[in-house]
């Protein structure tokens, strides 16, 4: 299935049109599937922006558009999400197995040809317990994931063989990790005994366990050179991150790599409820905000940013930036700044269609949130 006619289909659901059957037939025939067995009865599963709950009999789904997709699953209303990106194909089948007891997914089966003529052959039979995609979401789908490639999958994901990302992710103590690798036969050192009459504790400053999160379920962000919040509320003309920008770039493996991790950690905070994902997007935000040497160089990537940036505040609730517009000066200070940036700009053609952007975007927001992103030319710093 080609992404346009995924899109056509989008497109028409939006406008509350009905799917040719032509078109319908096309999506049906040239999607992939994503089924899932083991799952139990009313857990939430999701691809790509929308979710839905199960009943008993759901297999999965099918006609899943060509390309890239995230799959994102909770067994109970109180688990914490798991979730993982794969590619679809067509016809191409793509198999997870639900483990009830460890509540995530075992490794994935590897499928030799015969393995998956198989599963394709029997897949027709089950077709009535597979979910159809939901096309109306693909458009939104499409712009939040535009410049994610499989580089930048296999770069980001968890190292876990089948690269599941747990919103969560499970955590052992200190105590145990040592105990773990104690001298073969010795005793425990949480036993405790005439011997031994304290157990051995690890904890930080305010008494708390010290905990060790498990290995290879975390995303492997590109680490964001700092620039602090005091750096951005000192004054403008003495803070410039650009340096650290093109660091950041050359790491991530150049400008779409660049742009690719920061809707991957938009995706994983929204849709996948992974806190560390939140934190990456903000880093990313703060240092591009910080930057104006650059800017005249390179406008393009700006524009970028902030049109990647306006679909992202677009496609969430009004309500979510709102509260963080309102009640955080984060966001509403490192905006405030690159509007600023820009607006310094000189009007070249090549700078044009970003200051254009931004003027637009900055009149945007203020008049869905009702804030103001002017600042002064030497705002109070911060001791």
């Amino acid at each position: 299935m080609s992404s346009e006619d995924a899109l056509s289909a989008s497109e028409l659901l939006e406008q509350e049109k009905e799917v040719p059957e032509e078109l319908s037939r096309r999506l049906y025939i040239n999607g992939g599937f994503l089924i899932i067995q083991g799952l139990p009865r009313n857990a939430e599963v999701g691809i790509d922006y929308k979710s839905f709950n199960i009943g008993e009999k759901f297999m999965g789904m099918k006609m899943v558009p060509n390309g890239l997709h995230y799959a994102f699953i909770r067994a109970t209303p109180q688990s914490p999400m798991v979730s993982f990106f794969f590619y679809s194909g067509a016809h191409e089948i793509v198999y997870r197995k639900w483990n009830k007891q460890s509540e995530t997914f075992d490794s994935p089966e590897i499928m030799d040809n015969t393995l998956m003529h198989h599963m394709q052959y029997n897949v027709k039979t089950y077709d009535r317990n597979l979910g159809h995609y939901a096309f109306d979401i693909y458009k939104t789908w499409h712009c939040l994931s535009s410049y994610i490639s499989k580089d930048t999958i296999l770069r980001l994901q968890p190292t876990n063989p089948g690269g599941y990302i747990d919103a969560q992710p499970e955590a052992t103590t200190m105590e145990a990790e040592v105990d773990k690798n104690r001298p073969k036969g010795t005793q425990s050192y949480q036993v405790v005994d005439r011997n031994h009459p304290t157990r051995l504790r690890f904890a930080d400053e305010e008494g708390l366990p010290n905990l060790i999160e498990k290995q290879g379920t975390k995303l492997r962000f590109t680490e964001v050179p700092n620039v602090t919040f005091e750096e951005t509320m000192k004054k403008r003309s003495g803070v410039d991150g650009s340096d650290r920008l093109i660091q950041f770039i050359r790491r991530c493996g150049g400008e779409r790599e660049f742009l690719g991790e920061f809707q991957v950690a938009y995706i994983t905070f929204i849709v996948g409820h992974v806190h560390d994902s939140f934190v990456q997007w903000k880093k990313i935000i703060h240092l591009v905000c910080s930057c104006k040497a650059i800017m005249p160089q390179n406008p393009q990537l700006f524009s970028s940013f902030l049109a990647t940036l306006h679909f992202h505040m677009k496609s969430h609730g009004d309500d979510y930036f709102h509260d963080e517009l309102s009640k955080s000066s984060f966001l509403l200070y490192t905006l405030a700044n690159l509007f600023a940036n820009i607006a310094d700009l000189e009007a070249t053609p090549q700078s044009y269609e970003l200051i254009v952007r931004s003027r637009r975007f900055k009149s945007i927001l203020e008049k869905k949130f009702r804030v103001r992103f002017d600042i002064e030319e030497e705002p109070p710093t911060i001791a």
